[in-house]
């Protein structure tokens, strides 16, 4: 179902193919060079460097979900970067940069052994929210700051390359330009540079936690001891970060940070069931109703010229002006604590009609009164 955050910008542009349907031919448009080319994902393989290695792209032109074997004119330039790729001895994920341009890295050792290396390319500038090129409806940028201002979690789910850690980025960067403090950005692999100051009264300290004994928790643990107002968490990926996470959250401090996931609910659903591994159900589903501000489901769709945008499923959990009453935001919360999502959608649901008459509302022309 469309939500009124999905952007109309669909009519040019092929729209992939649904499951299970043949792929129709296209004739693909190469760039003058490797990086030129857009793609989503670039898969290398770990051969000898006696044969070139194998190269794949994903998401390439218009096609979001095939796969295109990269062309014999970018043998040298796939060549070099696997060098660069195989000169770095790192089994987990990474950053590399080639030409300019920066990727992420996740290794992979396949069941025959043979080794490949997923690159995604992370932007050139560090994202803010009001940046045109990423499409954050202005409606959505307002409720997103205006729940920054208080503690708690801002969580971006959706699938993989969705974008959810550029837009957990802005709203970090974006926040502290606006409101000022002091922050850290904990990442794992560092995407951007978010070291330094941010606005006239705002700055960041960033922590790789690729250098820390002890990773995610002890990285955030350091962080929560500098006294920060607000934190960037590159991704929740266990029940010991989570835990973290949440604590800080319920605490002083606004934290943002990502997760997979289908549906906005469902991610809710996740993190109470990863938190009650470690924790138990019912100090799981407390920790989540007391910390989470916001839960924003995103995906990217193509909107042609061989160029993809996110679309956005927001669901505010914390009061906000003309979206939640203070009285929602705690009937919610008691949902989420009593362990009935299912009845989330409702809110969903009410959420989703009031943004799109709010959004309405502002998309009028102001009447001139007539004397």
């Amino acid at each position: 179902m469309n939500t009124q955050f999905e952007q109309t910008a669909r009519q040019s542009g092929q729209q992939g193919q649904p499951s299970g349907t043949e792929p129709q031919r296209f004739a693909p448009r190469m760039g003058k060079t490797l990086v030129d080319t857009h793609f989503t994902n670039l898969y290398i393989s770990a051969t000898s460097v006696i044969s070139p290695p194998e190269g794949w792209f994903k998401g390439f032109d218009t096609n979001p979900k095939l796969m295109v074997r990269v062309p014999p004119e970018f043998t040298e330039e796939i060549r070099q970067l696997h060098g660069l790729l195989m000169s770095i001895d790192c089994d987990h994920d990474f950053a590399a940069r080639f030409q300019e341009t920066s990727f992420r890295v996740h290794p992979v050792k396949a069941s025959n052994d043979l080794k490949w290396f997923v690159l995604r390319r992370v932007p050139s500038e560090i994202p803010r929210l009001t940046d045109p090129a990423w499409r954050f409806p202005p409606i959505l940028v307002e409720k997103i700051m205006e729940v920054t201002r208080s503690p708690g979690l801002i969580l971006f789910t959706g699938p993989p390359d969705a974008g959810k850690t550029v837009s957990a980025v802005a709203t970090y960067v974006t926040a502290l330009e606006k409101f000022g403090g002091s922050g850290f950005a904990v990442e794992d692999p560092v995407e951007f540079d978010l070291n330094g100051a941010f606005g006239d009264y705002g700055h960041s300290i960033q922590i790789d936690v690729s250098g820390v004994e002890g990773g995610y928790s002890e990285a955030l643990k350091g962080g929560f001891r500098m006294s920060s107002q607000r934190a960037h968490v590159s991704e929740i990926r266990s029940a010991d970060v989570a835990s973290e996470v949440m604590k800080f959250a319920c605490g002083a401090m606004l934290v943002d940070s990502t997760m997979h996931g289908s549906s906005g609910i469902g991610c809710v659903q996740r993190i109470i069931s990863m938190l009650s591994s470690r924790d138990g159900e019912i100090t799981a589903r407390q920790l989540t109703a007391d910390a989470i501000s916001a839960v924003i489901y995103q995906e990217m769709h193509p909107i042609g010229n061989g160029l993809s945008a996110p679309q956005f499923k927001p669901f505010f959990i914390r009061a906000c002006s003309d979206l939640i009453t203070k009285d929602e935001e705690l009937t919610i919360r008691n949902l989420i604590r009593n362990g009935n999502l299912s009845s989330l959608e409702n809110n969903l649901r009410a959420q989703e009609a009031k943004l799109q008459n709010l959004r309405a509302s502002r998309s009028k022309p102001t009447q001139i009164a007539q004397r």
